[in-house]
């Protein structure tokens, strides 16, 4: 069976010279949960990125596949870019939440993509449109929040109303850069859950870019590091240690190991002596 997503040789160079992205190859199965680590400037919001078709790559042999089909191409998007980014929803770092809208108009967004782009405008949505935001926004804890404006909600609060925005367009892949970096740690831990929820009970494949190196090993089965725009490791959560996160970081990087506590991860427990820092890395 042909993989969901597929990158072969992606490379994307800065002002001539920095490659935020060198020869990266990976295949993502379908139903994956993966976690995107690495440090910062390694290319892990560049890489989502490209996957969703937002920008390009360099020309030469580059190529991205996501559900069979060509997202870009030797640095050219597909002709049929926007039916394939229907189908890649994407959760920002900053929730891209239109504060002057309420809740409700905000989800609702979602659903533009399946439809013609007069409706968004006059806010004419369809009533099934409609049914689905609030189904959206009950499953996230915000129903109660529909018809208040975006702008008053909390870090944590707007990123829900993004996860339920993302839910109303009914995406297979979702790409999420960084859901939980400005948030404080319940609300980031409700983020995550709501995630882990989308792709356990939804089937949906998850891509979630993290600093938080707990957090990944808590919630995704594999790992994928980035460093200096290279693909640095692939692998199982249950197989990762403290040398490859050190690897990863840096052995500058300081960091504190728990002795005693254990994540459940799975049907599995992972002692975070063995691999996790409690540092955000």
């Amino acid at each position: 069976m042909e993989p969901i997503l597929q990158i072969s040789d992606l490379t994307r160079t800065f002002n001539k010279k920095l490659k935020a992205l060198d020869s990266v190859s990976l295949n993502v199965g379908s139903n994956e949960m993966v976690a995107l680590v690495g440090p910062s400037g390694s290319g892990k919001s560049t890489l989502l990125r490209h996957i969703a078709g937002l920008v390009t790559s360099d020309q030469g042999s580059s190529r991205i596949r996501a559900l069979g089909l060509d997202v870009q191409q030797s640095g050219k998007l597909s002709k049929n870019i926007r039916s394939i980014r229907s189908d890649i929803g994407f959760i920002f770092q900053q929730f891209n939440i239109v504060g002057r809208l309420t809740v409700l108009d905000n989800v609702l967004i979602g659903s533009l993509g399946r439809s013609p782009s007069w409706r968004g405008t006059l806010g004419r949505y369809h009533k099934s449109d409609k049914y689905a935001a609030l189904s959206a926004l009950e499953r996230v804890g915000m129903f109660e929040y529909a018809h208040q404006r975006a702008s008053t909600l909390s870090g944590g609060q707007q990123q829900r109303v993004a996860i339920a925005r993302t839910l109303v367009q009914k995406p297979s892949i979702i790409l999420a850069d960084e859901p939980i970096a400005s948030l404080d740690p319940e609300s980031a831990r409700c983020v995550m859950e709501l995630l882990e929820s989308i792709h356990k009970d939804d089937g949906k494949t998850v891509i979630v870019s993290l600093h938080q190196v707990d957090y990944a090993i808590k919630y995704c089965y594999r790992i994928i590091a980035l460093k200096a725009g290279r693909l640095f490791h692939d692998g199982s959560t249950l197989d990762i240690d403290a040398k490859v996160f050190s690897d990863i970081y840096g052995a500058r990087q300081e960091t504190i190991f728990k002795a005693t506590n254990s994540f459940a991860h799975g049907n599995a427990d992972i002692n975070l002596n063995k691999a996790v820092s409690t540092a955000t890395l």
